[in-house]
């Protein structure tokens, strides 16, 4: 697949069973929903008090644009996760034009180090507290990862501290695997999900322009060979789960 680095490991989610839940976008007339959920104790140590849903809300877009470690983000997404009508947690997604992180760093001055230019979701979430040990954050996770808007989206990413057992259960138990044994500079654990493209068989008279420049090469046809003039078939890498 063309990437060096051999910590990140490609995930086949076709095999992925269905998400128990439905995700809807969080707005803030869910706010009083769940804040609650931030009340225990567990959920304000890692993530914060009350109000950091309604922080999360007014910087979505903000964010769109900026700079954070050396990757520009694209996108801001947070969802209310319901099964059978009833909000059971919370999602949130930033979007990147590549993953960074720290690397190389000591107390004085951490460094940044960039990793391969994929489109990278940043994964944060958390579950209605009376609710947990059920599944639903890993089912929440597989639901943000096959989301349309979030087709283009090769990594997933989210960082853990160490402690946080539950938490790193769940994202195993959803796919990822762990990037690095040790925690960087902030004292987190990274986990990574790098979608596997899905190869799909297309006419080659129906390939725009544009779709030939992102078109794979066959191996039957050989790799001198010009597939975009291949009377039949090309290959094409889709990111869109199965």
């Amino acid at each position: 697949m063309g990437f060096s680095d051999e910590n990140l490991v490609e995930t086949d989610m076709s095999t992925a069973r269905p998400p128990s839940v439905q995700l809807r976008p969080f707005t803030r007339s869910d706010l009083p929903i769940v804040e609650p959920w931030f009340d225990d104790d567990e959920t304000s140590r890692y993530l914060g008090g009350r109000d950091w849903p309604g922080r999360m809300l007014e910087l979505a877009a903000q964010v769109i644009g900026t700079e954070f470690r050396g990757a520009i983000q694209t996108g801001s997404y947070r969802f209310l996760a319901n099964r059978d009508d009833c909000p059971v947690g919370l999602i949130d997604c930033g979007v990147f034009d590549r993953w960074t992180e720290y690397g190389g760093e000591d107390a004085s001055e951490p460094t940044v180090r960039e990793e391969p230019h994929l489109p990278t979701g940043s994964v944060t979430y958390v579950t209605n507290p009376e609710l947990r040990g059920q599944g639903l954050g890993r089912s929440m996770i597989r639901a943000l990862v096959a989301w349309p808007e979030l087709s283009e989206v090769r990594l997933f990413e989210a960082g853990v501290e160490p402690e946080n057992i539950a938490s790193i259960q769940c994202l195993l138990a959803a796919g990822f695997r762990p990037y690095r044994s040790k925690p960087d500079y902030e004292g987190m654990l990274y986990f990574t999900l790098l979608r596997r493209p899905r190869t799909l068989l297309i006419p080659a008279s129906r390939l725009s322009e544009r779709q030939w420049i992102v078109t794979t090469k066959s191996r039957s046809l050989g790799e001198s060979q010009d597939p975009w003039r291949h009377p039949m078939l090309c290959l094409v890498h889709s990111l869109v789960p199965s």
